[in-house]
């Protein structure tokens, strides 16, 4: 697939979202559907957003630049999600989150270079008796420790 073919993907797949909402929608509603749908926002999918919503091109940007749940950015094929909740942070899940930090060289919302993964916090997965927990994709690591977390991530890795 061709650049040009991808944008347009993207562009078609956005304005699918889009279709979806009941007239009136809010921009932050339209924005997370096109999130929901992409993965992140292309920004060349901003004009649309800004057409639908009825508001001005900067009005998006601002949103999303000041918004962590959003991303100009595709997302990792991995999201690793750390619980920053008060009986995980009690449990250690805030060196978690450094170790987690450091191992990736990324911040919380950042991908990986490669694309292989995001790092997100979260706050509660509902399994504080097992905190700390780290989630990765869709199942939920209870009793975490630095260790079995750096092994989580090197296993991600070597399955790329």
């Amino acid at each position: 697939m061709t650049r040009d073919e991808a944008r347009n993907a993207e562009h078609e797949a956005a304005g699918v979202a889009l279709a979806r909402l009941r007239d009136g929608a809010g921009l932050r509603e339209l924005t997370c559907a096109v999130q929901q749908a992409l993965g992140y926002i292309p920004p060349h999918v901003v004009p649309l957003l800004a057409a639908t919503a009825k508001v001005e091109r900067p009005e998006v940007f601002e949103l999303i630049a000041t918004n962590p749940a959003f991303s100009f950015t595709p997302a990792g094929r991995h999201r690793i999600a750390i619980c920053l909740g008060r009986n995980c942070t009690a449990r250690g899940a805030g060196a978690l989150a450094g170790a987690a930090r450091r191992a990736l060289s990324l911040d919380f919302f950042q991908t990986t270079p490669d694309r292989l993964m995001r790092l997100e916090p979260f706050y509660c997965f509902g399994k504080c008796a097992q905190g700390p927990n780290v989630r990765i994709d869709s199942s939920i690591h209870g009793s975490m420790t630095e260790s079995r977390l750096l092994n989580l991530l090197d296993d991600l890795r070597k399955t790329a």
